[in-house]
C-alpha cells in the first residue's frame, strides 16, 4: 500500500514508518495511521477530518474525525494507493471542506 499527501495547507501529515509526501508503506496491510500537527492561526483543538482518497479530487473512501490534532487511524482499507487529507473543522459542523 502506498500514501501520498495531499498537501493540505498548514497541516503536517507524519504517517507511521514514512516520511511526508512521498510514497510510503503502511503500517499494516489496510491500515494508515499517523499524526496531524497544525501550524495556522485557528485554534488546532477543533474537530480534524482525515479522508483517504484514490485520486486527489476523488470522495473519500474512508474517514476519520478526530478531536483535535494528533494521531490518527484508518482502518479497513484494501490494498491499494491512497492520497491522505486532513481538514480543521473550524465551525464544528463535523464535515470536510465545502
Amino acid at each position: 500500500m502506498r500514501i501520498r499527501s495531499l498537501g493540505c495547507k498548514h497541516f503536517r501529515l507524519i504517517f507511521t514508518g514514512a516520511a511526508l509526501l512521498l510514497p510510503a508503506i503502511a503500517q499494516a496491510a489496510g491500515t494508515v495511521s499517523g499524526e496531524t500537527f497544525y501550524d495556522g492561526s485557528y485554534d488546532p483543538s477543533h474537530t480534524v477530518l482525515i479522508s483517504a482518497h484514490l485520486y486527489p479530487e476523488s470522495e473519500p473512501v474512508d474517514s476519520v474525525l478526530t478531536s483535535g490534532v494528533g494521531a490518527y487511524a484508518l482502518d479497513n482499507l484494501d490494498d491499494g494507493d491512497y492520497y491522505i487529507a486532513a481538514f480543521l473543522d473550524i465551525h464544528e459542523r463535523g464535515e470536510g471542506p465545502p
